[in-house]
């Protein structure tokens, strides 16, 4: 048997790794002149080497080791967990914060809950249109280069030589003589008339009367032919333009080989959509038979610009005529169209056109 007394306290409190309040050394000390059992002394020290006072009471005090628990912690002595226990219902308020209450939230009204339904479900479809737009966009991109890229696959190399130019036999009018030489250089030229496919892609409207996206686009002006080849060299870095006249005629009758009157035969409804068998409207380009040089639709379904200014023929020889002329000069359209008769779609009809003028069988075809 043995009593607490106060020198074996002051060994609690100066074994203890953290500094014990007053208070609770006061609390300890009030346990002076208790009568414990040898037993009882024995586990107190074996405590101490093993866990402090204070960090036993921390730990009740912060939920490590809770008090329904402790029977846990039998093999201390009752008076020391006394003593924890007593630390902890004097001292938990004091040292653990609490945490403030959070004001409860009412509930939203009806018109509330619905307006939140609402805000939510329109900023799901801000985001689905924000992404079909960049959808859009993309593929819009992707179609455009693909079928820029087809249109350069398109092109035709027509050798460079020499021809007669102007009517020399047949249905004449004076504006297509006297005939005369003239010499080519080696250019390209695209195989079909362009498409509305392909002047949408760049320009972004298709303003043809007679629709399909692999008919030649047609009511365009000679301007807007500028403005489209414009963009289109902007877009490719290329150097696309319209054929001269001289560079027209010469494909048109397959190099050097000029002697049918249309463009690739004599029998018209073979090469060309024309009025005896159109129906008056454009068709698919490449439906019917090309030329010599791979070239389809050079004569029928739309006349053609030329880059030149309207001029008259001389007798002498020329290499790579041009005619730029000006803003306002009168330009020049070729081959015929498929509201034409026979005898306007020859190779060697030429037609003046004021540069703004616009017709539903007015288009292009493209050279570089």
């Amino acid at each position: 048997m043995g009593k607490i007394t106060e020198e074996y306290i002051n060994q609690l409190v100066k074994e203890s790794k953290a500094q014990l309040p007053e208070k609770t050394v006061e609390k300890l000390k009030a346990q002076s002149g208790r009568t414990l059992t040898n037993e009882q002394i024995l586990l107190i020290n074996d405590q101490i080497n093993k866990m402090t006072i204070a960090n036993f009471v921390g730990y009740l005090m912060y939920g490590i080791i809770k008090e329904e628990n402790l029977e846990l912690f039998t093999q201390m002595s009752s008076e020391r967990m006394d003593i924890a226990k007593a630390f902890i219902d004097r001292s938990k308020e004091k040292c653990i914060p609490k945490v403030p209450e959070q004001p409860s939230t009412p509930n939203p009204t009806p018109i509330k809950r619905y307006l939140n339904i609402m805000i939510a479900v329109i900023a799901i479809l801000s985001l689905l249109c924000l992404f079909y737009v960049k959808k859009t966009e993309r593929d819009k991109k992707n179609n455009r280069e693909s079928i820029l890229q087809a249109l350069a696959d398109k092109m035709v190399t027509i050798p460079g030589g020499t021809f007669t130019m102007g009517a020399t036999i047949g249905d004449t009018i004076d504006n297509e003589k006297p005939s005369h030489l003239v010499t080519i250089s080696t250019f390209r030229l695209s195989k079909y008339e362009v498409t509305q496919e392909e002047w949408e892609a760049v320009m972004g409207n298709n303003p043809s009367k007679f629709k399909g996206n692999n008919c030649p686009v047609g009511n365009v002006s000679w301007n807007d032919c500028q403005e489209f080849v414009k963009k289109l060299n902007q877009i490719t870095g290329k150097n696309y333009r319209l054929p001269t006249e001289a560079e027209w005629e010469y494909a048109a009758r397959g190099g050097i080989s000029n002697g049918c009157k249309y463009a690739g035969s004599d029998n018209i409804d073979k090469v060309a959509w024309t009025l005896s068998n159109s129906d008056m409207t454009t068709h698919k380009v490449g439906q019917k038979q090309p030329n010599e040089l791979g070239l389809y639709d050079m004569t029928g379904n739309v006349y053609e610009y030329c880059a030149d200014e309207w001029y008259c023929y001389s007798d002498s020889s020329q290499i790579n005529p041009t005619h730029p002329g000006n803003n306002n000069s009168k330009r020049i359209i070729r081959g015929g169209s498929c509201d034409n008769s026979a005898e306007n779609c020859r190779i060697t009809s030429r037609r003046p056109v004021y540069p703004n003028d616009v017709y539903s069988g007015f288009g292009l075809r493209l050279a570089y």
